[in-house]
């Protein structure tokens, strides 16, 4: 586990890449970077879902769009629930008990 204390300096390491890159200063190590791969789907592609117009494009280096379709909103599984809870985060769609009496 690694705590990391962030400074209003360093937005950079807000996120994953970041810490990384920082790790890897550190431990003096190169860092592979990955880029995501998503699969595509045989279905309909983004660009038919939405349209996004860029202004500016010299102010926007790269712009990513994902359509997911099917997603059902149900309770969070217990598992999730544990694990959210476990890393300080509440879950949204808690399960609800209901009791019956006979």
């Amino acid at each position: 586990m690694i705590d990391a204390e962030v400074t209003s300096n360093r937005p950079d390491c807000l996120g994953l890449l970041g810490i990384a890159r920082e790790i890897g200063a550190i431990y003096k190590t190169s860092l592979k970077n990955v880029a995501p791969k998503p699969v595509e789907s045989g279905a309909a592609k983004a660009s038919d879902a939405v349209s996004v117009k860029i202004e500016a494009p010299e102010l926007c280096g790269r712009f990513t769009a994902r359509v997911i379709r099917g997603v059902k909103v149900a309770p969070s599984p217990v598992w999730m629930r544990e694990r959210l809870e476990a890393a300080g985060v509440a879950s949204i769609s808690k399960r609800v008990w209901t009791f019956r009496t006979m």
